[in-house]
């Protein structure tokens, strides 16, 4: 991806009860009489409730439908700006500015890609003033919509104590989600933490099993 022009920062390194009863429990008109049939509620009632049970459920789910068309709307504005600055930097000569605009107001507007973006941006000094703990906020932000590479780069951030306190156990977490979310180099990274115990307790066979994925997924170790 072109936002990452430099290179990437890539470490070496409950079931409900349906039971109604017998046969027996069941009320039985003939010998009871009416008292039982008292005990039910009015036919009106029953009626009433059922219509304000059908009007709740119909607010519900115009509630809901609201809810969703703002959100898509909101993210269709995202994904706009974004494909907006990604177009100007696949020009000869991109206006880095205007892309740098995009890129911000995709990421105001929730995109999770934006937000990885500008991470690498302020990570590697890409058309901006180098800033790596801003590079890390906004790998923190991306990770809430499981930016399988914003996991990635935060994970070795954590490692290697770039822009944020060293912290292996996080890196180890954050490595883990990245593969889980298909990022295949932390397929390998995941293995090397099992297998030195970097943040997990050392286990040099499960360490093996993720290094041998890594490599059935095309990693060169």
């Amino acid at each position: 991806m072109l936002w990452n022009v430099v290179g990437d920062a890539k470490a070496q390194l409950p079931m409900h009860n349906t039971n109604n009863g017998s046969q027996s429990d069941r009320l039985d008109i003939k010998d009871h009489g009416l008292r039982n049939l008292n005990q039910q509620p009015p036919k009106n009632q029953k009626f009433q409730n059922r219509i304000h049970q059908n009007h709740q459920n119909h607010q519900n789910h115009q509630r809901q439908h609201q809810k969703t068309n703002f959100q898509a709307h909101v993210m269709t504005k995202g994904d706009t700006l974004l494909k907006r600055a990604l177009k100007e930097m696949e020009k000869d000569k991109p206006d880095k500015e205007k892309a740098f605009a995009h890129l911000n107001e995709s990421a105001i507007e929730n995109n999770y890609e934006a937000m990885y973006a500008l991470g690498t941006w302020y990570l590697h000094g890409i058309y901006v003033r180098k800033n790596k703990s801003m590079a890390v906020d906004y790998f923190v932000k991306s990770i809430v919509g499981n930016n399988k590479n914003a996991f990635y780069d935060l994970a070795v951030c954590y490692e290697k104590g770039t822009g944020i306190k060293m912290n292996k156990k996080k890196a180890f977490e954050c490595y883990l989600n990245a593969a889980l979310l298909g990022e295949k180099q932390s397929l390998y990274e995941v293995g090397r933490c099992y297998y030195h115990g970097i943040g997990i307790s050392k286990n040099e066979t499960i360490g093996l099993i993720w290094i041998k994925q890594a490599k059935l997924n095309g990693i060169v170790i």
